[in-house]
């Protein structure tokens, strides 16, 4: 069955839509590098970019904190502080 099967689906749907999809790969962008650290730079002393982490206290919150990683109750990344 045609559901059933991996990758992309509904491609016909982009054409009736006109949507536009394209792929890169960073390698081909490496000379603007110092842009990009320059620019993210500013943008986190702005405010504009904030990291969202949660912080699980001490060894014994090993589990909970690994097994927030397997759940849809962690966003972002899991900090455990011993």
């Amino acid at each position: 069955v045609w559901t059933d099967r991996d990758g992309v689906r509904n491609l016909l749907n982009m054409v009736g839509k006109e949507v536009r999809m394209e792929g890169f790969l960073v390698g081909s962008y490496l000379h603007r590098f110092n842009d990009f650290v320059n620019d993210m730079e500013n943008y986190l002393k702005q405010g504009k970019i904030k990291s969202k982490h949660k912080i699980y206290h001490g060894i014994e919150s090993f589990v909970e904190s690994l097994g927030s990683l397997f759940s849809s109750s962690n966003t972002g990344k899991v900090i455990v502080k011993v």
